[in-house]
């Protein structure tokens, strides 16, 4: 009875295993609706799958009564193939997919099928019809609704309904699965005999996984006729579950060491004892007529799996193979470890046993490792292949709106490739600004009326400004004299069009001297929204028109239901947020004013700025211009006003050199993040590039909190790093006892050979030496230690000791060890004059570099880490630490990693000879 007992709760143990490992996969994946739709987009991979669509999408315009689809379906079936294979298109295709999928669990059915209507725009710029047949007009209701029989179906299927309860599932079968073997445990009689069982259970287990999951693959390629399409369909599910398949031959593993640690001493498996027992097993059975039936059909069965699926099933027999070989290997180290650990006699018994259970610790480690290493890789190679890549970084999907910062332009409209447009101030059109990167335009709105001037060599009719209907009138201290008598002057001689209408357009004060029509913006805006689903584009418009009409020409571009609405006392989303919301666009208004719609934002409700007006870059300023003090957004106006506009300066401000500068200082002064720094000449200067690399640093501040909230960053401390390449200095001699109180360093590698030295104080220069190497060394100690969100903070904590050092040690050092120094000594003094910035005063800047001289000279010999952590609470009476974090993550993403600037220079025996430094005391050579 207990045997019976026994082997029930080892098939019940290995039922619970399968379900529990099946179950929290299923919850992440099956049940997760944006990892499920990363993982479908690999469909599209596949150019049957794609045709296959194309199909279908065409049939559907077709049915919804488009003229052009059903006059030139071959057209339109090719430009729908040649969409469908796209980025846009997959993102489109991904949030559809994520949309039905929360649809299905949520238990409203996927009888809408999926919403593709976003995929007309690319679909018609696509298209390369004949002649005059281009379509004016694409219905994108016919693709709102596409492939209803597949959701419909996916909808009815039952396993929708385990959404609420898939982990207590998985929690059930954990707890069952524990109690399961614990219970067939006590109750065998030789417990070795049952681990080993259970060991064995688990391997099974393992392998079911991984034939289910082939299975899985044989149903679904089994409903699709087209041999193309279904070897498309099979990978794809292959990949999408890869990480589950690998779990399922990790487990294995695991049951492998288990049941090899259970074997009695000296006994395996081997093939010998293997084929022993298949072959009198097969005896047994052939002694009858019913087990030689069984025999005879077994083979049969087995032969037709191979013929069908050989390569399948000739992979599986490779797994078994490897999982033997395995099985055999542990039991052979196993032995071995038995017999060195006990030799003889019952008083090594203990001693055996934790020789045994250390090495399947060790290989149970070794096997979970591997476990977690290889199912993430799977992992994250399945889902990204349909990662969101948020304004182009698939990193920037974390950041809040306050945290990210948007590449803008000042005047975005004022193009000097827009048809008559004078005093340009950016080089582009708003189209490929936007394709250029820039992702926030402030742009100016203005009533205009044609007349029927036109201006000098072009067609273009001149636009006269319509002051009588506008809000207000421009500012007179942004308008040149010059410019504003050309603009009247222009005015004057043009007669306004009989016909004319009175419309809206983008003016930078004055339409006489350029002007583009809103609705054409819009219609770019809109298709750049639908053909860029993830990206997040922010307008701000100093609005001279009306709530109202500026509205409606919003809605009358369908872009009404794109726009987000942010509100007051709720958290800022993140863009990935809205990208998944499909509310890619936010809009803010100057003026704004009744008759506005929420979405339609006053822009200093929710920005505070910079002042505007700067004659050149000496004057940029980071004081409060407009918007309230606590305003959570920030516009960093940032360009040279200067008439006319000059490219050649904003190449210069626009560089990194100036912009890191200028973004540095603002965010120590403003204690924000700019949400949009606007330049006039966007292309000039690297500017969209320099930002990116601002915005990777913000990442990893971003991320950094985030874990410490999670607790993975405050539950140990800091880690201090190995310090591999820090430098040398001087030295006449081997190197001796550091300067009182300096830590132990580790071993590095000699830095770059300085062969020959001139200049210098050795009198002033020797005695410097030690107090600067170990300033040094405690730097670089906490810095090289840094985690991603601590990034600077010991360049703020010991750039005021430091500088100082490195001040006398670069004036008296030799000219070729100084030139070495100077990179480590800028950085030192470049900390320092931020702190300056920040509102550290002079005399306070003085009592941290004492304090932290007195630490680096104290006979308890703190660490690097340790004396920056009781120097940044003094420093956090001066500067609120939120300001002085966001003010050290900037610093740091302007200046090279800290390992770069540590080659102080190996000068060479026979330097050290040099006349003059022969009696230079012993120094550190090595730190």
């Amino acid at each position: 009875m207990r045997r019976a007992g026994s082997w029930i709760l080892i098939v019940l143990a290995g039922v619970f295993l399968f379900v529990t490992v099946l179950a929290s996969w299923a919850r992440n994946t099956v049940f997760d609706s944006p990892t499920f739709s990363k993982r479908a987009v690999e469909l599209l991979d596949s150019q049957a799958v794609r045709r296959e669509l194309a199909q279908r999408l065409t049939e559907q315009l077709i049915r919804s009564g488009n003229q052009q689809a059903i006059s030139f379906r071959p057209a339109y079936q090719l430009a729908i193939e040649a969409a469908v294979d796209t980025d846009t298109f997959r993102s489109i295709f991904r949030t559809a997919i994520r949309r039905t999928h929360q649809a299905i669990l949520e238990g409203t059915g996927g009888s809408a099928g999926l919403d593709l209507a976003d995929s007309v725009a690319i679909i018609t710029s696509t298209l390369q019809l004949p002649g005059n047949a281009a379509p004016s007009n694409v219905s994108s209701g016919g693709l709102n609704n596409s492939f209803t029989d597949i959701t419909e179906r996916l909808g009815s299927l039952g396993v929708w309904n385990l959404d609420d309860t898939i982990s207590s599932i998985s929690l059930i079968a954990f707890v069952g699965m524990v109690a399961a073997a614990g219970g067939a445990i006590a109750l065998g009689t030789d417990r070795r005999r049952i681990v080993r069982r259970l060991g064995w259970t688990v391997v099974v287990v393992g392998l079911l996984l991984v034939g289910a999951l082939q299975a899985l693959q044989w149903w679904v390629g089994r409903t699709i006729s087209d041999s193309s399409l279904r070897n498309a369909v099979d990978g794809a599910v292959a990949h999408a579950t890869q990480d589950l398949h690998t779990a399922g031959l990790w487990l294995a593993a695991y049951g492998v060491v288990i049941a090899a640690a259970a074997s009695s001493t000296g006994r395996s498996y081997t093939p010998i004892e293997v084929g022993r027992r298949v072959r009198g097993w097969v005896e047994r059975r052939r002694a009858n007529t019913w087990g030689t039936v069984l025999i005879g059909v077994l083979a049969i069965l087995i032969g037709i799996v191979f013929v069908q699926e050989p390569l399948g099933n000739l992979e599986l027999l490779i797994i078994l193979a490897g999982l033997w070989l395995s099985y055999l290997g542990v039991c052979e180290l196993l032995r071995v470890v038995r017999k060195v650990a006990a030799p003889a006699g019952r008083q090594w018994r203990w001693r055996r046993v934790a020789a045994v259970a250390a090495v399947v610790v060790v290989l149970g480690a070794l096997i979970t490792a591997g476990l977690v290493v290889s199912t993430r890789r799977a992992a994250t190679r399945a889902n990204a292949v349909g990662e969101v890549r948020c304004n182009g970084e698939a990193a920037l999907c974390d950041l809040t709106l306050d945290k990210a910062i948007f590449p803008g332009t000042h005047n975005s409209m004022s193009s000097s490739l827009y048809p008559g447009w004078l005093f340009g101030e950016q080089i582009d059109t708003i189209k490929g600004q936007l394709d250029a990167g820039v992702r926030a335009l402030l742009i100016d709105t203005h009533y205009g009326v044609p007349s029927t001037s036109r201006l000098p060599g072009s067609e273009t009719p001149v636009i006269l400004t319509d002051r009588a209907s506008e809000l207000k009138a421009p500012p007179g201290d942004d308008i040149d004299p010059a410019v504003a008598e050309r603009a009247n002057r222009l005015a004057s001689r043009a007669p306004r069009a009989a016909d004319g209408r009175r419309d809206i357009y983008l003016c930078h004060n004055y339409c006489e001297l350029g002007a583009v029509p809103f609705s054409s913006v819009l219609a770019d805006l809109k298709t750049f929204i639908d053909t860029h689903p993830d990206d997040v584009v922010i307008v701000d418009i100093q609005d001279a028109t009306t709530p109202a009409d500026t509205a409606a020409a919003f809605q009358a571009a369908g872009l009404e239901d794109r726009i987000a609405t942010l509100v007051k006392g709720e958290p800022l989303p993140t863009l990935g947020e809205l990208i998944d919301a499909r509310r890619q666009l936010l809009v803010f208004a100057e003026q704004g004013g009744a008759g506005a719609p929420p979405w339609y934002q006053k822009t200093y409700d929710w920005f505070q700025e910079t002042p505007y007006s700067f004659s050149s870059p000496d004057d940029f300023s980071c004081q409060p211009n407009r918007g309230a003090p606590d305003a959570p957004l920030f516009l960093l106006n940032h360009w040279v006003t200067t008439s006319p506009p000059d490219p050649g300066e904003a190449g210069k401000v626009n560089g990194p050199g100036v912009l890191d500068s200028r973004i540095e200082t603002c965010i120590a002064q403003r204690g924000l993040v700019p949400t949009i720094v606007a330049v006039d000449f966007s292309e000039k200067g690297g500017f969209v590039n320099t930002l990116r690399k601002i915005n990777a640093a913000s990442v990893r501040e971003v991320r950094g909190a985030r874990d410490k909230l999670a607790g993975t960053a405050s539950s140990s401390p800091r880690p201090t790093g190995v310090i591999e390449t820090i430098p040398t200095t001087v030295a006449g001699a081997p190197p001796t006892t550091a300067a009182p109180g300096a830590s132990a360093a580790p071993p590095v590698p000699p830095g770059s050979e300085i062969t020959t030295i001139t200049g210098g104080d050795p009198a002033v220069f020797c005695p410097a030496v030690p107090t600067a190497l170990h300033t040094i060394l405690a730097w670089a100690e906490a810095a090289l230690g840094e985690g991603p969100s601590d990034a600077g903070l010991a360049d703020f904590a010991y750039g005021p000791v430091l500088s100082r050092v490195m001040d006398a040690y670069v004036a008296s050092a030799p000219l070729e060890v100084a030139a070495k120094a100077e990179p480590l000594h800028a950085r030192a003094t470049a900390a320092a004059a931020a702190l300056a910035n920040l509102g550290v005063k002079p005399a306070e800047i003085q009592q941290l570099a004492d304090q932290a001289a007195a630490l680096l000279a104290s006979p308890d010999s703190p660490d690097g880490v340790t004396i920056e952590e009781t120097v940044l609470p003094k420093l956090e009476q001066s500067v609120p630490a939120d300001r002085l974090r966001a003010a050290a993550l900037v610093f740091s993403a302007g200046q090279p990693d800290p390992s770069t600037v540590l080659d102080l220079g190996n000068v060479s025996d026979r330097a050290a000879r040099t006349p003059g430094w022969e009696a230079c005391p012993d120094v550190v050579a090595r730190i």
